[in-house]
């Protein structure tokens, strides 16, 4: 089981819900405007923050049908507007 999730910056690959590469997407010389991804990953390892991994492995749950906890959006960014508003108090 693997899954993979792509943005502007390149794509990050989960395999087996434990090994995590990240492909970076750089401009393609030959042609201008659009990005080609990185033959090799990077092996972002085990030790990656431990609620990122968790996101990955709810993803993972969800795109195989499997019970999942994840907060929708709304719920995302009122979580992220919290933690902005913590680290600027300290």
């Amino acid at each position: 089981h693997f899954f993979e999730l792509f943005s502007h910056e390149g794509k990050i690959v989960a395999e087996q819900g434990r090994n995590l590469y990240f492909y970076r997407a750089d401009e393609n010389p030959e042609l201008p405007g659009y990005k080609m991804l990185k033959n090799k990953g990077v092996d972002l390892g085990s030790d990656i923050n431990k609620y990122q991994f968790n996101v990955a492995i709810e993803l993972e749950n969800y795109f195989n049908k499997l019970p999942f906890n994840l907060c929708t959006g709304e719920e995302a960014i009122q979580n992220q507007k919290s933690i902005f508003e913590i680290l600027k108090n300290l």
